[in-house]
C-alpha cells in the first residue's frame, strides 16, 4: 500500500500489520523519489493487474502538473518500483489545480490547466486525446469500470462523458434553492415595498468545494465513484 502523500513528493510503499487490541504497525518497504524539484503530491491511484502479471501500476499526480506511472512488483518486496511512464503535454505547465484517476483498459484521466485529457499507457507508445469538457469545472467524478466521467461546472451543470471515445453523453443543470432572506425589522422584511426602491433580491451563494461535493453526492449514483472538488 502507498503511504502519504507527502509535501516533498516522496511516496512510501509499505505493508500494514493489524493485531487485535493493538495499534496498526506499518513496515516501510520502499521510498519512491524523483530527480525533479520537490512538489506536493495531489493524489495516488492504484491500477491492479491480473493474477498472471508480475506487477501493478501506481499513478502519482503532483501539484506542479507532473503525472507519472510506477511499476510495483507483486509482492512489493520482489524488486524496487520504477517509473515506466512520464505523462506531460509540454514543459510550460502553470501551477494550479491538477487531478488524475484510472479509467477503463489501463487509461489515465488527467485534469490540468482547465482541460481534461485521457492517456493510453498500455504500451511504450503513449497516446493522448482531449476530453471535450465545457465550462469552468469545479468538480470531477470518475467511474473507471464503464469509462465514465462527470464534471460539475460553476453554473451547476453536471455533464456526463463517455471516454471510449471521449464524447459528451448528457448534461443537466441542478440549480440550488435560493436561501431564505435574513429577518430584519424593516418594511422590506415585512413584505412591504418602499416607493422608489427595488424589491429585495435573494442572492444565490457561490459554488464552493463543499457545495460542489454535495451536488455530486446527490446526483451521481454509481458505486465506487470518487469525486474531487476545487475552490
Amino acid at each position: 500500500m502507498p503511504l502519504g502523500p507527502y509535501k516533498n513528493g516522496s511516496i512510501l510503499i509499505g505493508t500494514m500489520q493489524v493485531v487485535p487490541g493493538a495499534q496498526p504497525a506499518f513496515n516501510i518497504i520502499h521510498t519512491l523519489t524523483t530527480q525533479r524539484s520537490p512538489s506536493p503530491i495531489v493524489n495516488l491511484a492504484w491500477h491492479a493487474s491480473s493474477t498472471k502479471q508480475k506487477s501493478d501500476m501506481l499513478a502519482s499526480q503532483f501539484a506542479d502538473g507532473d503525472l507519472r506511472v510506477w511499476s510495483v512488483a507483486k509482492p512489493a518486496t520482489a524488486e524496487t518500483p520504477k517509473t515506466i511512464r512520464i505523462l506531460k503535454r509540454g514543459d510550460n505547465v502553470e501551477l494550479g489545480v491538477n487531478w488524475s484517476a484510472w479509467s477503463k483498459n489501463g487509461r489515465v484521466i488527467q485534469y490540468q490547466d482547465g482541460e481534461c485529457w485521457i492517456w493510453d499507457v498500455r504500451t511504450k507508445h503513449v497516446a493522448f486525446e482531449p476530453i471535450p469538457s465545457i465550462g469552468e469545472v469545479k468538480g470531477l467524478a470518475n467511474y473507471g469500470p464503464t469509462a465514465t466521467l462527470f464534471t460539475l461546472c460553476k453554473d451547476f451543470t453536471i455533464r456526463q462523458y463517455d471516454l471510449s471515445p471521449p464524447q459528451l453523453v448528457k448534461e443537466r443543470q441542478y440549480l440550488p434553492m435560493d436561501p431564505p432572506l435574513a429577518p430584519h425589522k424593516s418594511a422590506r422584511s415585512q413584505g412591504h415595498h418602499i416607493p422608489g426602491t427595488a424589491p429585495p433580491m435573494p442572492v444565490r451563494p457561490p459554488l464552493d468545494s463543499l457545495r460542489a461535493a454535495e451536488v455530486l453526492r446527490h446526483c451521481l449514483r454509481f458505486n465506487g465513484t470518487r469525486a474531487i472538488c476545487r475552490q
